[in-house]
């Protein structure tokens, strides 16, 4: 699979970087378990979409970033989700990163939901964020649930939750579940709602620093 993958030298960049050495200590400790607790690469084959996406969708698989492996998702209804993303993954790794020295710049102080939004970096217009989702079987992936994606369309496309387009496929036939903004009840309630808990990192959960090198 030819697939860019992140390695942590390239995490470590960003680390030297923070100003908090605990953000350091912490993002290197969820990293490596992250990446041991299931070290499993997402198969080869596509999850299937309708051939008017192709344009927008077309070989993620080989020619965007996976941002990560197998993760059980808590805020993606308990599913295993593998991330990938079609250009610029380091706002992604910046985001996570800077949120994590935020909340370790003082370990006196208690945990704050509430980020500083003047670090984080925005997405570019035309960003895709894709997810593949797993069933867990017997605590490992099983068999596919939904290909979901974000897109992040022109200024004004919806301009109160990011400009963010929500897409979601059946994982067999690729059948649209639901394509539009937070106008669409069903986007509104299955996605838009918890991401815009995180508008200041532009309305990405980017809570998983990466995956290791084979």
């Amino acid at each position: 699979m030819d697939t860019k993958r992140f390695s942590l030298g390239g995490k470590a960049t960003l680390l030297g970087r923070s100003r908090s050495l605990g953000a350091a200590f912490l993002g290197l400790f969820v990293w490596f378990a992250s990446a041991s607790s299931l070290s499993l690469n997402a198969p080869d084959s596509e999850f299937p979409y309708p051939a008017q996406y192709d344009n927008l969708l077309r070989n993620y698989k080989s020619g965007w970033t996976q941002l990560t492996e197998y993760h059980l998702s808590g805020l993606h209804w308990d599913q295993f989700i593998v991330v990938y993303i079609n250009k610029d993954p380091m706002t992604y790794f910046h985001n996570y990163f800077e949120f994590l020295k935020q909340q370790t710049d003082g370990f006196d102080d208690d945990w704050d939901d509430e980020a500083d939004a003047s670090d984080f970096r925005a997405y570019a217009e035309g960003t895709i964020v894709l997810k593949e989702h797993y069933t867990p079987l017997d605590g490992k992936p099983g068999p596919r649930e939904r290909l979901t994606a974000m897109v992040k369309r022109e200024p004004g496309y919806d301009s109160k939750f990011g400009d963010w387009q929500y897409l979601w496929f059946e994982p067999e036939t690729g059948a649209i579940v639901a394509d539009g903004n937070s106008s669409d009840p069903l986007i509104f309630k299955s996605c838009v709602d918890c991401h815009s808990g995180i508008a200041e990192r532009d309305y990405i959960f980017s809570t998983v620093p990466g995956i290791p090198v084979e």
